[in-house]
């Protein structure tokens, strides 16, 4: 038996469908189906109801699931016992936080091609709190998201990036100054389910700042589209905003202390060696 093959299981699993976990291991959808058929077979049991649209997973497909993720985190964990030294070598997964991964994941991704060949990443994205339970749960191996509280007990963090967050405005209000803005045009709130929609919360919560009015968005792009249409004014990262504004803004520090975000590689303290921890966290410099 393949532990590629229950990979897949799980993988379909968690998206719900075989369609949806092709898409996710790049896969056609027929050599899903036949994996799983497969795997049936070298069962003799029945994994999948297959009268439903589309198919789920029976009783026992669902008690094969459980016993699959244990024995694949088994074999991760045997192949990184095995790397003292060397280049990464095996199967991780990992989550990006989706306000980062615009920006960092196409650079990582070239980086493991450069430097460690024989590693394969699978990705997905999602929020900050989602991404850290998921790696608690050892359903990721890692993730990269905005530290907001930091659990050392369990969790290494490893700082990738610490990103100031800055006000953008509209040019034509530069000259107002940010009570002005607060008390007269909406605040345009990056969602605060978001790791960074917190430190924006907290921040405004320790400055006692009460905004008249508060859009809340959950996409960089259409928050600093509408600051250029004067719609409102935000806080963001500032790489965010050259990413999407350019010189079409007005920016500013958000105090003199300032704001900022630390983008963090996160895992299990007991998942990896230091020497895996830093070649890990080399492929994001």
């Amino acid at each position: 038996m393949q532990t590629r093959s229950l990979r897949t299981l799980v993988t379909i699993s968690e998206v719900g469908s075989f369609n949806e976990a092709a898409k996710r291991l790049n896969m056609t959808l027929s050599a899903v189906s036949m994996q799983m058929k497969m795997l049936e077979q070298e069962l003799d049991a029945s994994l999948f109801d297959r009268t439903q649209r589309p198919p789920i997973l029976t009783a026992k497909g669902r008690q094969v699931v459980a016993k699959a993720k244990d024995l694949l985190v088994s074999e991760q964990e045997l192949v990184r016992s095995c790397q003292s030294a060397g280049p990464l070598q095996g199967t991780y997964r990992i989550g990006f936080v989706h306000s980062a991964s615009v920006r960092i994941l196409p650079q990582f991704l070239k980086s493991v091609r450069t430097h460690c060949p024989n590693a394969h990443f699978e990705v997905e994205t999602g929020l900050s709190k989602q991404l850290e339970t998921k790696v608690q749960e050892r359903r990721l191996d890692l993730a990269v998201l905005t530290a907001t509280q930091r659990n050392s007990d369990l969790f290494e963090y490893n700082t990738l990036r610490t990103e100031p967050l800055n006000y953008a405005i509209p040019k034509s209000l530069n000259a107002y100054d940010e009570n002005w803005l607060f008390q007269n045009i909406p605040f345009l709130h990056f969602s605060p389910a978001t790791g960074i929609g917190q430190l924006i919360s907290r921040h405004l919560k320790n400055l006692k700042i009460k905004p008249k009015k508060i859009i809340v968005l959950d996409g960089m792009e259409s928050i600093i589209e509408c600051v250029k249409q004067e719609i409102g004014f935000t806080i963001l990262p500032m790489p965010d905003i050259d990413r999407c504004a350019g010189n079409d803004l007005s920016v500013r520090s958000v105090s003199k202390e300032g704001l900022s975000r630390d983008l963090v590689l996160v895992a299990r303290k007991t998942d990896f060696s230091k020497h895996q921890r830093d070649q890990l966290t080399h492929l994001f410099s």
